[in-house]
């Protein structure tokens, strides 16, 4: 407290360091988060199939024979390789017309099965549903509706149970999405889709193959295994090498997630670098206090040393010194990332913004190692002056001053 605005500037820095360090961990944590829950919004664990061309000639067949693949081969596939725990088929038709009184927009219709809900995580609003088994075998005019076509049509009115028009055929609403974000997405969002049994679909537009095989993996099946088996089985089935992989192009959801965890945890790594960097430079002016205290505190020293007390004595002293000015300044850099987080929380950032970035917060596992970091880091820094003034001569301090 005898140099007041020093030791201030001292908590200042330890502050700011703590103060960046933790936001850095807490906004690492929030992204990881929010692209862990987008990715879950777009299906976990999936392998999403659509037929090519082959490149290899094949058992006297000739290479640029195209592939295609029916709507009988999912669950073909979910019975014939293990580690496949549901599949679904998907027919995809862009630019369709759809009809509710007055109201009318264009759509992407998707023929799919009850497992597709469940495969792309689509959850229904409440009073509603997905698509059934009953649906698919009795091949019904039922339809889910994307939330953005819903609010064409609807607005804020009810929609389950209404009928709307596709091709000049009625379909009984029986669910509309609930809104997500999501981050793998293919033939546009999912709120601009919708969708109705396979077999209704296959029915009315008379199409045998399919856009689209959807396949769910079992948490604990190795997604490479699986896919090799998918070409060797395939590739049997419709003449074409197991190696050639532009006959089919196979999306791997894990694949993604894997390069989503790696470049966010780089991120996290070169923010956390940046915020470590930030609070060193403020222990090394927690040192340069201890040093000029040591300096200006030589008589003080030698008068304590000189009564009787022990290096170890001088050295706790000062220690405790260090940790109070890292105790301060960590407290107050703590408290300011909870104020300005609690701030950002609740900025109108719009849903799809907030999905993406998530919302950050300081949690009680980033306090305790903050406050573990910060006690051995201040520990650090304060024992190297402490040592050189217990070294001190105290007749040599005596004589000098």
């Amino acid at each position: 407290m005898a140099d007041r605005s020093r030791t201030i500037l001292v908590i200042l820095g330890v502050m700011w360091g703590t103060l960046c360090l933790t936001m850095v961990h807490s906004f690492g944590r929030g992204l990881q988060s929010a692209m862990d829950q987008t990715m879950k919004n777009s299906g976990s664990d999936l392998l999403l199939i659509w037929a090519g061309t082959t490149t290899q000639p094949y058992q006297g067949m000739s290479a640029g024979r195209p592939v295609r693949l029916e709507p009988e081969e999912a669950d073909v596939l979910r019975k014939s390789i293990p580690g496949i725990y549901a599949a679904s088929p998907e027919y995809h038709y862009f630019g369709s017309f759809i009809q509710y009184g007055n109201q009318h927009s264009t759509t992407r219709v998707h023929g799919v099965n009850e497992a597709y809900g469940v495969l792309r995580s689509i959850d229904p609003q409440p009073g509603g549903r997905f698509l059934n088994s009953k649906d698919v075998t009795e091949k019904r005019q039922v339809i889910f509706l994307g939330s953005a076509i819903k609010e064409r049509l609807f607005g804020k009115r009810d929609a389950i149970g209404e009928s709307v028009n596709i091709w000049g055929i009625p379909f009984v609403v029986v669910g509309v999405m609930h809104e997500k974000v999501t981050l793998a997405n293919y033939e546009g969002y999912d709120r601009e889709k919708v969708f109705i049994p396979w077999t209704t679909f296959q029915l009315v537009r008379g199409w045998r193959y399919i856009s689209y095989l959807v396949l769910g993996l079992e948490a604990s099946q190795s997604d490479q295994s699986i896919v090799k088996q998918i070409y060797e089985w395939l590739g049997k089935r419709h003449g074409f090498a197991s190696k050639d992989e532009r006959a089919l192009t196979i999306m791997n959801y894990r694949d993604i997630q894997r390069r989503v965890d790696s470049i966010v945890g780089g991120i996290r790594i070169l923010m956390g670098l940046a915020g470590i960097f930030g609070l060193l430079v403020a222990l090394v002016g927690v040192a340069n206090v201890l040093v000029v205290i040591i300096v200006e505190g030589r008589r003080e020293i030698g008068i304590q040393m000189a009564l009787g007390a022990k290096p170890i004595q001088i050295i706790t002293g000062l220690i405790v010194e260090g940790l109070v000015l890292v105790a301060i300044g960590g407290f107050f850099g703590i408290l300011t990332c909870i104020l300005i987080l609690f701030v950002f929380n609740n900025l109108p950032l719009g849903d799809a913004a907030r999905a993406y970035v998530g919302r950050p917060s300081v949690s009680i596992v980033t306090c305790l190692w903050m406050t573990v970091f910060l006690g051995l880091a201040g520990a650090i820094a304060s024992y190297f002056p402490a040592r050189r003034a217990a070294e001190i001569d105290p007749v040599e301090a005596l004589h000098q001053e």
